[in-house]
């Protein structure tokens, strides 16, 4: 099948409860990313203090929020005037699989900070 009809509100009802819980993965996956930022900088901050070798490099890999992904297909569906869109194989990947382009890089770096939460 190369594409699919479906209902623009159930679209969007869709596009929202994913975009909730990319933010929900997101903002855990930040606030363990904080906790190691601060452990780190501390690191730094006592070797400083000590005379050691500083290093002004961190470590960590940052998580990176994708919710504007989200936020333009729910603005374009919410404008649409149309009450079904047709999507492409992937698109319906993207929007009602929750399958975009970024999501493997995403899941890794989200995932090394939710599994110390």
């Amino acid at each position: 099948m190369k594409s699919v009809k479906v209902g623009t509100g159930k679209l969007l009802e869709i596009l929202k409860s994913n975009r909730e819980m990319h933010i929900a993965e997101y903002e855990s996956a930040m606030l363990e990313f904080r906790k190691d930022a601060i452990k780190e900088l501390n690191e730094i901050l006592e070797i400083a203090e000590s005379g050691g070798e500083i290093q002004l490099h961190l470590s960590l890999v940052r998580p990176t929020s994708f919710e504007s992904s989200y936020n333009t297909v729910i603005k374009m569906l919410e404008l649409s005037e149309e009450s079904t869109v047709e999507l492409s194989s992937q698109e319906f990947q993207q929007y009602v699989e929750d399958n975009w382009v970024w999501k493997g890089g995403f899941l890794a770096t989200t995932s090394m900070y939710n599994a110390k939460a």
